[in-house]
């Protein structure tokens, strides 16, 4: 069967890039939202958040990727966090130094819907089917910022627009004492050790607690995000993460 199909003119394809271009900032924003509740959740002003989405991979893809499966070539071990709670009962650990997403043994509901776990690059399942729900496989790990559309260069000095967002998107007081007074924007990483005026590394601050954070270096807190290892909740879901 053959199909005469005729090339898009340029109205539709203009209509096409600003229906993508609406779609990439309304993405954009949301995850800036979610951004800054996990934020207010597991860190304060002298914390820099580092997120990352952790994506499944099969053996082949884990290989070409230089990823060792799990049993094999393991040295040192650095485990990080996994949001969201999807199940409470089932604990989930993620090993950064090795790349491997452990899903634990839990009791599992009778009617409780079963599910594969599939390579984000190949669709190939990853998980053994257990009947327990003990997981453990190869994850790629890829920058909030990245999967998510977020810009993480830039100049160290943000634009107004930027500045204004970033108080909107903190309610307009100071992320550290709660104070609407005398609001400045701060970087977290400081600018004096290469810290951008990007959206992750800016908050809120009043002159005062500005003052007192001054240049100090921030600790750095790692979560992980698991959702690629499990299904949306249902065919037409469009939240960012479940």
């Amino acid at each position: 069967m053959c199909f005469d199909l005729k090339p898009l003119d340029e109205d539709t394809l203009h209509d096409l890039r600003e229906i993508a271009a609406l779609r990439a900032s309304a993405r954009r924003k949301e995850a800036l939202d979610l951004f800054y509740t996990l934020r207010k959740d597991f860190s304060d002003a002298f914390s820099d958040l580092h997120i990352v989405v952790l994506k499944p991979l099969c053996a082949s893809c884990a290989s070409q990727r230089s990823i060792a499966l799990p049993g094999f070539g393991l040295e040192k071990t650095a485990i990080v966090t996994v949001l969201p709670g999807h199940r409470p009962e089932q604990f989930r650990m993620y090993d950064m130094a090795n790349h491997h997403l452990h899903l634990f043994p839990y009791e599992r509901h009778d009617d409780e819907e079963r599910f594969s776990i599939s390579c984000f690059i190949c669709a190939d399942r990853v998980d053994q089917d257990s009947e327990d729900g003990d997981e453990l496989f190869a994850v790629e790990p890829e920058s909030f910022c990245e999967y998510f559309g977020i810009e993480d260069e830039g100049p160290k000095k943000p634009d107004g627009d930027l500045r204004e967002e970033i108080r909107e998107l903190y309610g307009n007081f100071c992320y550290r004492c709660g104070s609407t007074k005398d609001i400045t924007i701060d970087h977290i990483v400081p600018k004096s050790a290469e810290g951008r005026g990007v959206p992750t590394n800016l908050q809120p601050l009043c002159r005062k607690c500005n003052d007192e954070k001054a240049d100090r270096l921030p600790e750095r807190l790692i979560l992980a995000l698991d959702f690629l290892a499990r299904p949306a909740p249902w065919d037409s879901y469009e939240g960012l993460i479940w």
